[in-house]
């Protein structure tokens, strides 16, 4: 057990999705001192810091309200035969939550035809399958 387990309610609300938020904290030896900002592990908002994020006239309205940087909107991509997104196919839902991430970003990340005849889009298996399994530009 943490020496310093009494320091974990330094959390905050997203303002958001309303999950529990962390920062990152340092022991200055007299309490801890805020070395990053807090983040949401569920929709990837983040405190904002003028310091780092730009000046606050290039923030959004909504920023400028919460102090907070809006949840990044996820690519739009879909499969080039059924049209569908990850999102709306088995395959892609089940990896993701074994990998723990989202249905696109796996897409992403793994599918090897992803990009490889359009832009922003791939085969799922079954398309790839009815297509002939056509060759990958390189």
């Amino acid at each position: 057990m943490s020496k310093y387990s009494a320091y974990r309610t330094y959390t905050e609300k997203c303002p958001y999705c309303g999950a529990e938020c962390e920062a990152d904290w340092v022991d200055v030896g007299v309490g801890l001192v805020q070395c990053g900002p807090f983040h949401c592990e569920n929709c990837h908002a983040y405190q904002l810091a003028s310091y780092i994020d730009g000046p606050e006239d290039t923030w959004t309205e909504k920023e400028r309200q919460t102090g907070w940087r809006e949840p990044a909107k996820e690519k739009q991509i879909t499969c080039i035969g059924c049209n569908k997104s990850p999102n709306e196919i088995d395959e892609y839902i089940e990896a993701a939550k074994i990998y723990d991430t989202t249905p696109t970003q796996y897409v992403i990340e793994e599918e090897g035809t992803y990009n490889k005849f359009l832009k922003n889009k791939f085969y799922c298996t079954s398309c790839y399958i009815k297509a002939g399994q056509p060759l990958i530009k390189r």
